[in-house]
């Protein structure tokens, strides 16, 4: 069973990256943020896919938590943006 849902989490990984980075090149977000999320996202989803058959018992939880925490990292910085941009406008 884990074999076959690391084939989806890497293109899934891949999907998230390849939108934060359309986000960060069609909005004016904080780039910082959200371009790191979408770069560590394509990096995952290329270590996925490159061991694929030796990373099959850790990949999926390695995703999940570096996802996590740089997705959650990037909407943090982008709701203090519009926080900020709020109150000053």
């Amino acid at each position: 069973m884990a074999m076959s849902a690391l084939p989806l989490s890497a293109n899934l990984c891949r999907a998230e990256g390849n939108c934060d980075l359309g986000a960060v090149m069609s909005m004016s977000l904080p780039e910082g943020a959200m371009l790191f999320s979408g770069l560590v996202d394509l990096f995952l989803a290329g270590i996925i896919i490159e061991g694929l058959p030796g990373t099959a018992a850790w990949a999926i939880g390695l995703l999940i938590g570096v996802n996590l925490v740089f997705g959650g990292t990037a909407l943090i910085a982008m709701a203090l943006h519009a926080r900020d941009s709020a109150t000053a406008g």
